[in-house]
């Protein structure tokens, strides 16, 4: 009962957003950190290693600003677009209610 007159009292659209095709996160920072953090294997990484982690990154950034400049765009993995249209479902039929 408490839970409902909660739901009902704070429609999704105040605390939520249509799914959408951006990225996951919205923070820079969190996203730099989590690619980061999938290179290494060990909380105190060799120096050497990171140093080499950050050319690895920035070679792909360039990359990635090359190919938006150019209008090329990477179609999302298949995992992620099945994500994204069962969200956008879950959205779609939550937003009946409200």
């Amino acid at each position: 009962m408490l839970i409902s007159k909660i739901l009902f009292s704070f429609p999704p659209e105040l605390w939520a957003r249509e799914p959408g095709d951006e990225p996951t996160t919205t923070n820079a920072a969190e996203s730099f950190h989590s690619h980061f953090n999938g290179y290494h294997t060990t909380a105190h990484p060799n120096i050497h290693r990171s140093a080499a982690v950050f050319t690895d990154i920035q070679a792909e950034t360039y990359t990635k600003v090359r190919s938006i400049k150019s209008n090329v765009v990477k179609p999302a993995h298949p995992k992620t677009a099945k994500l994204r249209a069962k969200l956008k479902e879950a959205w779609e039929i939550s937003s009946k209610f409200y």
